[in-house]
């Protein structure tokens, strides 16, 4: 078992600590540290063929207010239903000196800063498991298995 700092845990706390197991996607190992209700890290452990690593933070965001801006998507056409949530992706890349850039992250578009709504999925656990498998893919440069 491994430890993760947990400073909300809705779970059985241990000395303000969440046990968290390792899991393995295409042969990487990461953690998973809740930080809230609707609020995740994923921790890899292991680097790419360039030297990196990388964290991964999912966000629910609820669309819980007329003038949320998942509504402008949907009413000017960027997204083709209106959802209720949707998950919110950071990717952190860290290099081997420790800095770190965003990069590898399936809402954003390549080269740029513009927003990529195919990639604004509803907030499940199968959308969630997509994300983290096209960054897995897009990091690692591997194919995932059993989508």
């Amino acid at each position: 078992m491994y430890y993760i700092f947990n400073y909300k845990c809705n779970k059985r706390e241990v000395n303000k600590m969440e046990k968290v197991r390792m899991n393995k996607i295409c042969y990487h190992e990461y953690t998973i540290e809740k930080m809230s209700k609707t609020r995740e890290f994923y921790h890899f452990n292991d680097r790419n063929s360039k030297g990196e690593r990388i964290e991964i933070e999912f966000t629910k965001i609820e669309n819980d207010y007329k003038g949320h801006l998942i509504n402008l998507w949907y009413k000017e056409g960027f997204i083709k239903e209106k959802l209720e949530n949707y998950w919110h992706v950071e990717v952190y890349v860290y290099d081997e000196k420790g800095n770190c850039c965003g990069k590898y992250n399936p809402q954003i578009l390549t080269h740029g800063t513009k927003i990529n709504f195919d990639w604004i999925l509803e907030a499940t656990k199968e959308n969630k498991k997509r994300i983290l498998n096209e960054i897995i893919k897009r990091t690692y440069d591997c194919e995932i298995k059993n989508k």
